[in-house]
Order: structure tokens, then sequence, then C-alpha cells
């Protein structure tokens, strides 16, 4: 049997262990965020609760799209030596 409290709460608060298992980081960069500013929480009898909606929003927030680059044009292949002696005369060795 699973313990009750490591479930989700009904209500969408997470505790800091778990919305670090949803975020894939550890507790204490879950609190490091909470301290930053960069994520609310609430403080429940002294522990801290995370709103799931909170998390997807920060999530949602750091999605990045793959937008393709324009490719440069690739370099001309060095042309072999007999190619090179009749383009530039001068270079011919004696």
């Amino acid at each position: 049997m699973t313990d009750p409290r490591k479930q989700p709460s009904s209500g969408g608060l997470l505790s800091t262990t778990q919305a670090a298992e949803v975020l894939a980081t550890s507790t204490t960069t879950m609190r490091r965020m909470f301290r930053d500013g960069d994520l609310p929480a609430v403080r429940h009898r002294g522990v801290l609760k995370f709103r799931r909606s909170d998390i997807e929003a920060y999530i949602e927030e750091r999605l990045v799209s793959h937008e393709p680059r324009e490719r440069k044009p690739r370099v001309q292949p060095v042309p072999k030596s007999a190619d090179m002696e009749a383009r530039y005369p001068h270079l011919r060795r004696a």
C-alpha cells in the first residue's frame, strides 16, 4: 500500500518532493525557486505546498520550440592539384 502522504491531494497542492518529481529536480532546487520568487507556494503547517497549476504554468512558460535555422552554404571542396594548376598558372611548380 502506498503512503497517502505521498499522493497528490485532491486540492491540487503538491509537497516539495512531489513538485520536484514533476519538474525532475531536487527539493533543494524547489525551495530555492520559491525563495527566488520563480514559483509561488503556500506554507501549510510550516511545510511548503505548490499548486499543480503553478507548476504547469512554469513549464509552459519555459517551453522552447525548435525553429529551423537558415543553413549556411557549404564550403566549396578544395580543387585537385591539376585544377589548381589550370586555374592559377602562376602557382605552377618549376
